[in-house]
């Protein structure tokens, strides 16, 4: 008894097929868990004094991002050359805070540093994509600053 050629084709297309619509919603999907890790390098090599996370939040509109809201801060990104893409399709804020700083031989009031920061993912729809730390105000911070987090949909308390 011969075997129909169909009895393997058709799985074999059924398999095919699934694996391509798996790769192509996969490939559109915004890793979320990598921006943490840059923005721990941020922390680590870019970051004036020791500085810790207070608040974390996923911006609801982050298409409403603008470029000067934080300045994108270099680290190994795809992009060194040209101009990066824009806005983030997906962006976190933070709010960074410093211990206060000074000298022991000159006790004063002490006020602890904020800083908000923004982590965005990037993408030229193409093959460059990759997680972006853009450096935004310190304390103190400007009088539009809540309007600014407001527009892309963060809800940060600032100090």
């Amino acid at each position: 008894m011969k075997a129909n050629p169909l009895f393997f084709l058709l799985p074999l297309l059924v398999l095919l097929g699934t694996a391509t619509t798996v790769v192509a919603l996969e490939s559109r999907r915004t890793p979320d868990w990598h921006w943490q890790t840059t923005l721990n390098r941020y922390l680590a090599e870019n970051a004036a004094q020791p500085a810790r996370v207070q608040t974390v939040t996923r911006a609801r509109q982050p298409h409403q991002f603008t470029r000067e809201m934080g300045s994108p801060v270099s680290n190994d990104w795809q992009w060194q050359i040209e101009r990066l893409p824009f806005p983030p399709q997906t962006l976190y804020c933070v709010l960074l805070r410093s211990p206060a700083s000074g000298s022991d031989d000159k006790p004063q009031a002490q006020v602890a540093q904020a800083q908000i920061v923004y982590v965005g993912y990037l993408s030229d729809t193409l093959y460059r994509t990759g997680w972006i730390v853009y450096a935004g105000p310190h304390t103190p911070f400007p009088p539009s600053l809540p309007r600014q987090l407001a527009a892309v949909g963060c809800d940060l308390t600032l100090p």
